[in-house]
């Protein structure tokens, strides 16, 4: 009834660690969903790894980019100095090709995304990006580094 009043409503939901009985449970309300909620909903184990792909460009000149992993126990208003690199930040030329990048995360935790415009004050930019978290095996896996395209790994 609320699919039917409010389409739409759920983008995506993603259980993880559910416990030993979950399946049993959502097996038996799952007849109830609409094909195209129950595609919305991923239940993950404990010990599987994600991939983030993350396509960004931007308008006017280069950007810089990194990828932070914040660990568990760390408050939402962290310092970038103070999590864990996974990629550090760098100058890319998204202005002339849009960047296509993938990452395979081997732990859990928050990952930030930091754009970085420090090098150019003076000279805004206008970022546009697509990121997607990815469940093993799902989707294609990554390509090798390729034109506009940089493997982040």
């Amino acid at each position: 009834m609320f699919e039917e009043n409010y389409p739409e409503g759920l983008k995506r939901v993603f259980l993880i660690k559910a416990p030993k009985m979950f399946p049993m449970a959502f097996n038996l309300i799952k007849h109830f969903l609409s094909e195209e909620t129950r595609r919305k909903i991923l239940v993950l184990g404990s010990k599987e790894t994600r991939r983030l792909v993350c396509q960004f460009c931007s308008d006017g000149a280069d950007v810089g980019f990194g990828v932070f992993r914040r660990p568990g126990a760390v408050a939402a208003g962290q310092k970038v100095s103070d999590m864990v690199p996974v990629l550090p930040s760098e100058r890319y030329n998204a202005h002339l090709v849009p960047e296509d990048s993938r990452l395979t995360c081997p732990e859990a935790g928050a990952y930030v995304l930091r754009f970085d415009n420090s090098y150019s004050i003076l000279q805004s930019k206008k970022v546009s990006y697509k990121v997607e978290v990815l469940p093993p095996g799902d989707g294609p896996p990554p390509s090798p580094r390729g034109q506009g395209e940089r493997k982040l790994q």
